[in-house]
Parts: structure tokens; C-alpha cells; sequence
């Protein structure tokens, strides 16, 4: 194997390595640098926005947060939580293209795909109780698979539609 096949496959690698310490500088950041809500504040009036959420309270851990009680937060959680999705999400895409260039079976590939998100989620979570006002939560673990698992939703729709172009 030459060294510019070797450099080619290795490049396959940054997008995922770029990712990760995306990841894990946001986890070591305190809960105010991450907070939505002085945005929210600066923009979104909170009794307009408690006259248009719907009336759910959400349980988690040991919080409960009344959407109509307390709007930003109620917000500023459910945004919290897409974040984790989406990160993960593009954790797990960047994975596959990682993996590309190694022409394992597609079966293969999303096992381990998902077994390396689950360590990240799981070494995010601990990386998380130890940034100020932070802790880990096992379930944002299966929030986080949530979202690598429609990260490879997609990347197999994306594989399906090049198949069904190729073949035309």
C-alpha cells in the first residue's frame, strides 16, 4: 500500500476526529456557557411564548419542567435534547465514512458504528460530571443512540438513493 493510498484513507478519519473534540469541548463547558436562555430572554417575550407552548410537563431525572410555568426552560431543554441527536447523529455519519475506506459488510459497519457511539455517549456522560454545573445522565446515553441511529438512517437512504441513480 502506497503512501498516498494511506494518506487517502486516513483522511477518511478527520471529519470523525474533528467531531469528537466538538464533542467533548462542549461537554467539559459549564451549563451557562451552554444555556439558550439569556438568547431566548433577548428575543422571546415568556408569557407570549407560554400562550403559544403546548400544556406538557416533561419529567427527567429528578427535574420537572411545566412548559406553561416556565416556557424558556421547557424550551431551552427540548433544544438541548435535539442537540445531543443531532450530534450524535453526525458522530455516528462521520463514523461510517471513517470506516468507508476498511469495505466492511454494511451490517458490520453499523455494529460498530453504534458500539463506538455508545463509548462516546457513555465517556461524554462522564466527561460531563466533572465540567461546573454539569452532570451525566445515563439517559441522555439513549438520547445520543437515538440520534446515531437516524444518523444511519440516513446515511442508508442517502445509499439507497445513489443505488437506485446508479442503476437507471
Amino acid at each position: 500500500m502506497g503512501e498516498r493510498t494511506i494518506l487517502v484513507k486516513t483522511a477518511y478519519s478527520v471529519p470523525l476526529l474533528l467531531w469528537l473534540a466538538l464533542i467533548f469541548g462542549l461537554s467539559s463547558q459549564s451549563y451557562t456557557e451552554q444555556s439558550v436562555q439569556p438568547f431566548l430572554t433577548s428575543h422571546v417575550s415568556s408569557v407570549k411564548l407560554s400562550a403559544r407552548i403546548p400544556d406538557w410537563t416533561i419529567r427527567y431525572r429528578n427535574s420537572v419542567i411545566p412548559a406553561k410555568k416556565e416556557p424558556l426552560r421547557f424550551l431551552e431543554f427540548i433544544f438541548r435534547k435535539c442537540a445531543h441527536m443531532f450530534m450524535y447523529g453526525m458522530l455516528a455519519i462521520w463514523c461510517y465514512v471513517a470506516l468507508k475506506p476498511l469495505s466492511l459488510n454494511r451490517a458490520v459497519t453499523f455494529a460498530v458504528v453504534l458500539l463506538f457511539a455508545a463509548m462516546v455517549a457513555m465517556t461524554d456522560e462522564w466527561n460531563q460530571t466533572r465540567a461546573v454545573q454539569r452532570t451525566g445522565a445515563i439517559q441522555d446515553v439513549g438520547i445520543d443512540m437515538m440520534g446515531a441511529a437516524m444518523g444511519l438512517a440516513a446515511v442508508s437512504l442517502i445509499l439507497v438513493i445513489q443505488k437506485k441513480k446508479q442503476s437507471r
